[in-house]
């Protein structure tokens, strides 16, 4: 990845990576440059990857086996945007329970940058205060699409994904399974922080939202409309979605 220029592909085989032995040690995506899984090292054209059957591994685990010392992000896409695409991975086993700018995004972070997910498993990550799964804080920018974001837990907000942004560039997620994702306020998705301007509003479509939890509300998707210009208008899209089976309060705006 590191010696890609933007327009390349790089076809990441089969197998368990991990970024560096240091938990500051992370994936950084390049913009322009698609990083794609599944690959077995015989195919000849893109196509024929299957990433579920050849499941690319993205690991925080460094040290010693549990997540008291794994990475604090697996993925940081502070230095991208969203043309840095990730395609066809499993992300897992990040814990960002450090301080400064290591308390957020335990899978993936995108402070001040972003980048683009695609067809991939956000699985058993861990944040101190925001986003277990992914955490889109500052001015970034997180698309998200084909994926399923599953058992990330946060002690504040956002167990599977915490938006919170003034980016010049919308933030999507699209045709995405949460499942088992807790938070205290926003178990699967929670979108507030700072103010959205009108037409930056982050859009939520074709989801399903099951069996997330919240301690405190918003179990399935939290919401702060007082975060959206002007306070209380401009409200997140959420279209086509299913919200279901999550508790306490499955969807809750404030």
């Amino acid at each position: 990845i590191d010696l890609a220029v933007s327009g390349i592909d790089v076809w990441v085989a089969e197998g368990t990576y991990i970024p560096g032995a240091n938990r500051s040690d992370s994936f950084f995506p390049k913009p322009g440059v698609r990083v794609s899984g599944g690959f077995t090292g015989t195919e000849s054209v893109r196509l024929e990857r299957n990433w579920n059957a050849h499941p690319t591994i993205l690991s925080g685990e460094i040290g010693a086996a549990g997540t008291t010392d794994n990475c604090y992000h697996v993925v940081n896409a502070g230095g991208a945007n969203p043309t840095a695409v990730f395609d066809g991975f499993t992300i897992t086993l990040g814990n960002a329970n450090g301080g400064g700018d290591y308390h957020s995004g335990g899978g993936i972070t995108a402070f001040n940058g972003g980048m683009t997910i695609a067809n991939s498993v956000i699985i058993n990550n861990s944040a101190g205060t925001y986003g277990g799964g992914v955490a889109n804080n500052a001015a970034g920018t997180v698309f998200v699409a084909n994926s399923s974001l599953i058992n990330n837990t946060s002690a504040w907000h956002g167990g599977g994904i915490h938006i919170a942004a003034n980016a010049s560039i919308p933030s999507t997620i699209l045709n995405c399974v949460f499942t088992g994702n807790s938070a205290w306020r926003g178990g699967g998705v929670a979108i507030e922080g700072q103010v959205f301007a009108p037409g930056l509003e982050p859009t939520l479509v074709n989801l399903s939202l099951q069996n997330n939890s919240a301690g405190g509300e918003g179990g399935g998707i939290h919401t702060n409309t007082t975060t959206f210009n002007p306070p209380g208008g401009a409200p997140v899209a959420i279209e086509n979605s299913i919200v279901w089976g999550n508790g306490p309060l499955g969807l809750t705006s404030f």
